[in-house]
């Protein structure tokens, strides 16, 4: 899956710190997505998830991970490595929080790899499920208290609303969709969707960046109702709107 710019653009409307922990979090998330592409061996796999279960790990017990030795032991120059350390050392309970994110992909990975040729089905409903850790594990970085409240079930819904609504957006180049799953995929996103409108309206401003790309899922729903044929071409909001759409959650709220 291609990179999510509504995702990226969203997290620059969050302040300082909490810009730079989204930021480190999506770029953790990333490089967990990849080790599975990367070998289909069963040890080196696990071996690549274990060295980020370290990083954190060594940033929790150094306090920064400052020290040349914790640097060593938690696999030396790695530069997202290093920035997680830096930025999240002084925090136990932020390390923990991506520490899901790490046990996570190697369970997604490890179920992958166990069929030889996933369903288009279950393809899209673990991106789904990985789009709402993703918006879970992020208001946990910004408020941890907020995000207890909300609760899971919000979150799980929250990831099927915009996981659903960005694999729509490109099926034409996405293998794994056709047109009668996406049809129904639209229809689960569109009831998702309606399912956190109440609750989305409640969130605290403080874990409001967390949550920005989904001030977008409503628009992109009328994109796909107009459209002749949602897989004839990539569906994209024009630039400007989108940054619009994005402000204007961020200062009034969804």
């Amino acid at each position: 899956m291609r990179f999510d710019a509504d995702r990226a653009l969203a997290t620059g409307f969050a302040s300082g710190e909490g810009k730079r922990s989204l930021l480190l979090l999506s770029m953790l998330d990333r490089e967990l997505s990849r080790i599975p592409a990367q070998t289909t061996q069963f040890l080196i796999r696990r071996i690549r998830y274990q060295f980020w279960r370290d990083a954190l790990e060594t940033g929790n017990e150094a306090g920064g991970g400052e020290s040349a030795d914790s640097s060593e032991s938690a696999g030396g120059g790695h530069p997202l490595a290093q920035a997680l350390r830096a930025h999240f050392g002084d925090r136990p309970e932020a390390l923990a929080v991506l520490g899901v994110l790490v046990e996570a992909h190697e369970q997604w990975g490890e179920q992958a790899a166990q069929q030889e040729q996933p369903s288009p089905d279950d393809s899209v409903q673990q991106f789904a499920r990985r789009q709402g850790l993703l918006f879970q594990l992020g208001c946990g970085l910004l408020d941890s208290s907020e995000a207890v409240r909300l609760g899971g079930d919000f979150f799980q819904k929250c990831g099927e609303a915009y996981g659903f609504c960005l694999r729509l957006r490109y099926l034409k180049t996405d293998e794994m969709l056709s047109k009668e799953l996406a049809a129904s995929q639209l229809a689960k996103a569109k009831s998702s969707f309606e399912a956190i409108k109440t609750p989305l309206t409640a969130t605290s401003r403080l874990i409001r960046p967390a949550l920005l790309p989904l001030a977008l899922v409503s628009p992109y729903f009328y994109l796909f109702q107009s459209a002749d044929d949602i897989g004839a071409a990539e569906i994209q909001l024009h630039p400007a709107k989108r940054v619009w759409l994005l402000w204007r959650a961020m200062r009034r709220g969804f």
